[in-house]
């Protein structure tokens, strides 16, 4: 009997320890968990003992620790990478405006008169040369001495193929880059005039500068221009007149006078000089610039008696001192 009673005893103290280790499991946390197995290892430092699965499963929780921080660099790193790769990308977007040089950077333009209204340069080209990209900030003026060929490379557009004779006037609203090449192999002499003062809308006068019929029906003249001398309006502005000037064979002498402050620039003749006192004071070729001060008279000798023309800019607001004061008759 009492081995009996021994074996149900025993019996049912292992059944406790069952039921009680169950409830122990239900209740164990993580850290239960984690100390749960069958060989421990101590910790050198702390003392705490730690079992077998318990050590692999704290490696684990440093391998996804390590993951974790690797993972984020690795988002970083991409991140980096991509915001570097749009910014290079936006900069290959950037206008070429921002790369442009201005115009007085341009080595091959060179500044050759300038005043409150007008900056005047003159751009040279040999043949198969290039300009750098540049900039024209206002609007602009330009003629070109001799029959030039050369190529317009607007940034951002279709480059244009450009051909102007000799003396042939144009003009531009400005407010773009671009550089010119003569792929042609002709040289290239421009003379460009660049407006100063605010200006309104460009309208053709007597001539089809401008996109649009003529403002004016002008009489046409069927003279030839070698042999006699005649004038022609080309368009204007609020601000501006410009017009052409032609002076025929034999015409040893020309009197001038504006109303206005006049940009005169020569555009054929030779041995052309102005005149003070009677006197020869500036030898003038094609391509010189002259300025003429509003109803100041002024006298060009032409001693060679070949033909000669010259482009006129005529500028509002340059009229003279003493008729912007000049009293008003009292009726």
């Amino acid at each position: 009997m009492g081995t009996i009673w021994k074996k149900k005893k025993q019996r049912r103290n292992k059944e406790e320890e069952r039921k009680n280790g169950k409830n122990e499991r239900k209740d164990l946390t993580l850290t239960g968990l984690l100390m749960e197995g069958v060989s421990t290892r101590e910790h050198p430092r702390s003392g705490v003992r730690l079992r077998g699965p318990a050590l692999k499963l704290c490696a684990w929780a440093l391998n996804c620790a390590f993951m974790h921080t690797l993972n984020h660099l690795l988002v970083r790193l991409i991140w980096l990478v991509a915001s570097a790769f749009f910014a290079s990308a936006l900069n290959g977007q950037t206008p070429e405006v921002e790369r442009a040089v201005s115009i007085t950077n341009e080595p091959h333009y060179r500044l050759i008169f300038d005043n409150s209204y007008v900056r005047v340069f003159r751009l040279s080209l040999t043949g198969h040369d290039a300009t750098l990209l540049h900039q024209h900030e206002r609007p602009y003026v330009y003629v070109s001495l001799g029959p030039v060929d050369f190529v317009n490379a607007v940034a951002s557009k279709p480059d244009v193929h450009v051909v102007m004779a000799d003396g042939q006037v144009a003009y531009s609203q400005g407010s773009f880059s671009h550089s010119i090449r003569t792929d042609s192999g002709s040289p290239l002499d421009i003379i460009i005039i660049e407006l100063l003062k605010p200006q309104s809308e460009p309208q053709n006068t007597c001539a089809d500068i401008l996109p649009g019929p003529p403002t004016y029906h002008c009489p046409t003249t069927t003279a030839d221009r070698k042999k006699s001398s005649s004038s022609l309006e080309l368009f204007k502005t609020d601000e501006t007149d410009v017009s052409l000037q032609w002076y025929g064979q034999n015409t040893q002498q020309a009197g001038i006078t504006y109303g206005l402050g006049t940009l005169v620039v020569i555009l054929s003749g030779s041995r052309l000089q102005t005149m003070v006192k009677g006197r020869p004071e500036k030898p003038l070729s094609v391509g010189s610039v002259l300025w003429l001060l509003a109803e100041a008279p002024t006298t060009i000798t032409n001693p060679s008696g070949e033909p000669w023309s010259y482009l006129s800019l005529s500028f509002e607001g340059t009229e003279p001192f003493y008729q912007q004061w000049k009293p008003r008759r009292l009726q």
